[in-house]
Order: structure tokens, then sequence, then C-alpha cells
């Protein structure tokens, strides 16, 4: 195996992997492991749009934009679904949050608080 089919193989691999890697319960919805994927993705694009990869030479040089801008796509399908987690997890807080302010609301409106001397 070259140095070429190498970085090819690296590059398909970490797209087919970093994707349901930020579908899994210990990093979903957190920050940290999105921003390191995402920093990830953006050397990568960087490094296919200014180097590409050393054996597409001529037309096959599309081919480098071609996995860079799939690369954006999964950027930005990264981002989203992190929005959406982040937006389930607070509204699952909020909701936690409301039921025991009503269970305290209610408590005290029944005069269930502490015995008075």
């Amino acid at each position: 195996m070259t140095l070429d089919d190498a970085l090819l193989l690296g590059v398909l691999a970490w797209l087919a992997a970093h994707h349901p890697l930020l579908g899994l319960p210990l990093f979903a919805g957190r920050a940290a492991p999105l921003i390191v994927v995402q920093v990830i993705n953006l050397l990568i694009i960087s490094g296919l749009i200014l180097w590409g990869l050393p054996s597409l030479v001529g037309q096959l040089k599309v081919f480098n934009w071609i996995v860079a801008l799939l690369l954006v796509l999964h950027t930005w399908q990264n981002t989203a679904r992190f929005k959406t987690q982040r937006a389930a997890r607070r509204k699952a807080q909020d909701e936690a949050d409301g039921a025991r302010r009503r269970a305290i609301a209610a408590a005290l409106a029944a005069g269930d608080g502490p015995a008075e001397p």
C-alpha cells in the first residue's frame, strides 16, 4: 500500500466513522467531541482543497473537491444534529424544572412546610 492509498483510505474511513461516532450516547449533545470532530473535518477539508491527494492529477483532481464538499456537508449535518440534541436536552431539563417548581408550589399552598415553634 502506497502513501496515496493510505491517505485516500484514511479520508474515507474518517468519512464513514465520524458521523455515527457523534450519535453515540456518550457523545450525543456534548460540545467537546463535536468541536474536536469539526476541527478535524476542517483540517481535512483544507488539506484536500489546498494540496489534494497526490495521486489524483489532471481531471481526477475534481475528486478532491467532491470529497471536501462531502465533508462540508457532514460538518453541516453534525452541527444541525448537535443543535437538535441540545434543544431536546434543554427541553427535558426545563420540563423537569417546571415539574419540580409545581411540586414545591403545591406543597407550599397545601401548608406542608415545617411546623412553626
